[in-house]
């Protein structure tokens, strides 16, 4: 006789950059493994495979995850967090005056997609080369975790910038060599540099505003932004 088959709820939730509807399913058992291993692997390629794999299990496969945004993917792991473990995150925050930490409850349901004012995807840099930057994708963060002795800074960069181009061509990112890259992006002047991250500050994000006091009573107000702020 076969065992029975216990049958998982299913939700539905908006993709923040298309608008579609997609429908999901909480976490179970296998994917709560699959988690588990990258947390204790604690390296970023393995917590990247790991959102991969449980978010397209998780909503039955019926999404390409590299046609999504980051900040889509990990939106829909926030809401499948909150169906499967709890709606509530505990988190620890330093105060910015005594450096005391802070407990604090988070409500992940609070949490969404902030888009800031539209802004151009291309940037001149020069009248002859210019760029044309997206927010970046799982292809772009598969990338950047296979990268060694790249900074965080260059790392971001990287990750935004589709195209490169001038009067004669566009070169395209995907088919650059990443040192190649790397070398365009440290030719880069100051002013040049402060465009392109003027232009990732203002991407669409998870972010969620806080306000909390210290045992000390210092007042503190931080935004939380991207997926690790919110299990940190």
């Amino acid at each position: 006789m076969a065992l029975p088959v216990i049958e998982a709820p299913k939700y539905h939730l908006t993709i923040p950059s298309s608008g579609q509807t997609v429908e999901y399913r909480p976490f179970l058992v296998r994917e709560e493994k699959i988690l588990m291993i990258a947390q204790e692997t604690n390296t970023q390629t393995a917590m990247v495979s790991a959102l991969k794999d449980i978010v397209k299990s998780c909503t039955f496969g019926k999404l390409d995850l590299y046609t999504l945004t980051m900040y889509d993917i990990e939106y829909i792991f926030l809401n499948l967090r909150g169906k499967s473990v709890g709606e509530t995150s505990e988190i620890s925050v330093k105060c910015s005056e005594c450096e005391e930490y802070v407990p604090l409850t988070i409500n992940l349901t609070e949490v969404e997609v902030i888009t800031k004012d539209e802004q151009s995807d291309t940037i001149e840099l020069t009248p002859d080369v210019g760029i044309k930057l997206k927010a970046p994708g799982l292809r772009e963060m598969e990338r950047s975790a296979k990268l060694k002795n790249t900074n965080n800074m260059t790392e971001g960069i990287m990750s935004v910038i589709e195209s490169i181009y001038d009067a004669d061509s566009v070169y395209e990112v995907s088919n650059t060599d990443p040192k190649e890259l790397e070398t365009f992006i440290d030719s880069l002047s100051h002013q040049q540099l402060l465009l392109i991250q003027e232009w990732i500050t203002n991407m669409p994000r998870l972010e969620h505003k806080i306000e909390f006091t210290c045992k000390n009573g210092h007042k503190n107000e931080r935004v939380l932004s991207g997926l690790s702020d919110f299990f940190a």
